[in-house]
């Protein structure tokens, strides 16, 4: 779950909320969380039902959309913002994938060829289908083929 920016990730992108988080421990991720007596806490809070999830009303939904604008109108920064490219400033060369044939369209798959089939295309068999013997390897071996 994205804690950071919980209310832009979670509550507006899904209509709904965490209701009943303890209010002893701070509101981040359960990693974060060090010692072993706010965990059995939060863990009791969720197994009693205390802390649940609740998926908010419309006007409820608002309500937020509504908080949040003004939190960030007053300066505040709501959330983590994510971070800036390492390579941001400097141009990137783009391979030119449109023909000038077919502009607007999708190029193509490129299709994939097993082995398999590359085996089994082929025009010639390995070895001929019939091989015939000669009367003198049947005479030999002691029978007589017909």
């Amino acid at each position: 779950m994205n804690y950071p920016n919980y209310i832009k990730s979670i509550v507006l992108s899904y209509s709904i909320i965490l209701n009943g988080w303890p209010a002893t421990i701070p509101f981040t991720s359960p990693w974060n969380i060090h010692t072993v007596s706010e965990i059995r806490e939060l863990r009791d809070a969720l197994k009693a039902g205390t802390c649940a999830w609740k998926r908010l009303t419309k006007t409820e939904l608002e309500k937020y959309k509504e908080d949040l604008e003004q939190r960030r109108a007053a300066g505040e920064a709501v959330g983590k913002p994510r971070k800036k490219r390492s390579d941001s400033g400097t141009s990137r060369k783009r391979k030119n994938t449109q023909r000038e044939d077919t502009e607007g369209e999708r190029p193509a798959k490129k299709s994939r060829r097993s082995n398999k089939t590359a085996k089994t295309s082929r025009l010639e068999p390995k070895s001929r289908e019939i091989i015939e013997s000669s009367d003198e390897e049947a005479s030999v071996n002691g029978g007589d083929l017909v």
